[in-house]
């Protein structure tokens, strides 16, 4: 027969155990993710996160056990207080074990044999915050953004000295981009040009409008002329239309239109075919087949963006004289060079002092090019080439 002290004695050991290995099954856990993370954000995982997932894991296995007990008839009671004695040791060595566990997959994260692993570091900091929100306060002067139309001086007033709030853990170039898209798109501001510092404070702040109607559209040598027309079929703005009129109807021309208004149709032609246009008249549109247009492609893409457009000038023997297309950290759009015009240029043609560069950026890097030696900056009336 067997001593019933000796089962007692059995049954404090699979206690401890049990205990102790629950203890290890929570550090592995909270131990792993703790790796995870180091190595995935370079970031050290929260303790309380740490023991969240240590517990959590146990407790999986508690209910599940809870659950057979009542629902499935294993035996054993587990309302007994040796039963919770033991549960709630089991959570107490858990706890232990998910810190210290967590504890040493951090540090095995940060060993140089694991930094393959990690993610690509953010070139931008993340934004210092004290509170639940990073508050962000526009400045009381508010700059325009040279070579585009000046915002309302009321709407500056409004926007000055006002704040915004944005959730936190953003870097500063997600702060950025968040300010900037909030200011043009609730606030209709055309263009911004924006720098903050570390803290998200406001260290410059330019805005310009977009230009509005069609001049600004209207490319060199076209003009917009309104006709009364049958409205062409299946053509929507931007699509190239031919013009049919006269008695019996004869081809006028091709031209873009750009809007209809119940029998009126708004087209940009050339001068020859809108000199041929009687406004008392009436006509018909043809829809053509879609054709690539550079100058109205790259028209439509300045107007969808928010990059300006500058003619920047290499003054000789400044700072850009003698380096590349590629050293701009702009797009150069053409390089008017004497009597001659190179349209795209490759990023490894030369610059030369006295050339004429077409050049296409956000407002922020037009302004730090403008600052540069050695270059002269001109605006938008500025840009129809010489040559």
């Amino acid at each position: 027969m067997i001593d019933p002290g000796v089962l007692s004695g059995i049954d404090v050991v699979m206690t401890a155990v049990q205990i102790v290995g629950f203890g290890l099954v929570a550090a592995i856990s909270a131990g792993s993710v703790a790796f995870v993370y180091r190595t995935r954000f370079d970031m050290k995982l929260p303790d309380s996160a740490a023991i969240i997932v240590g517990l959590g894991v146990v407790a999986v296995y508690l209910n599940s056990r809870l659950f057979f007990v009542q629902f499935v008839g294993v035996d054993g009671d587990p309302l007994t207080a040796s039963v919770v004695l033991t549960n709630f040791l089991i959570f107490v060595a858990s706890g232990v074990g998910s810190l210290g566990g967590h504890s040493v997959g951090d540090r095995i994260g940060t060993a140089e044999r694991f930094n393959w692993l990690a993610r690509p570091p953010s070139l931008s900091p993340i934004v210092r915050a004290t509170g639940r929100y990073i508050t962000v306060t526009l400045p009381a002067d508010i700059a325009d953004i040279e070579g585009h139309d000046p915002i309302d001086p009321d709407q500056k007033a409004v926007l000055a000295g006002r704040q915004f709030d944005f959730s936190q853990g953003l870097t500063v170039a997600e702060l950025e981009t968040q300010l900037r898209e909030r200011l043009t798109e609730r606030h209709a501001i055309g263009y911004v040009d924006l720098e903050l510092t570390a803290d998200g404070d406001v260290e410059y702040l330019a805005v310009g409008g977009r230009p509005a109607g069609l001049g600004p559209t209207v490319p060199p040598g076209m003009v917009a002329v309104a006709v009364t027309a049958d409205p062409p079929f299946s053509a929507s703005a931007g699509d190239s239309v031919e013009l049919w009129g006269g008695s019996p109807p004869e081809p006028l021309g091709t031209a873009e239109l750009r809007a209809v208004v119940d029998d009126v149709a708004t087209l940009i032609c050339e001068r020859e075919l809108a000199a041929q246009i009687d406004p008392a008249g009436r006509y018909r549109l043809l829809t053509l087949p879609d054709e690539l247009s550079p100058d109205r492609a790259f028209a439509a893409m300045i107007r969808r963006g928010r990059d300006g457009i500058a003619a920047v000038t290499i003054e000789p023997d400044g700072a850009l004289d003698g380096a590349t297309v590629g050293d701009i950290s702009v797009t150069v759009v053409a390089i008017e060079r004497a009597e001659t015009v190179i349209a795209t240029p490759a990023a490894a043609i030369g610059l030369e002092g006295g050339d004429r560069l077409y050049v296409l950026g956000p407002p922020e890097r037009l302004r730090r090019l403008d600052d540069d030696r050695g270059v002269t900056v001109g605006w938008p009336d500025e840009l129809v080439p010489t040559g």
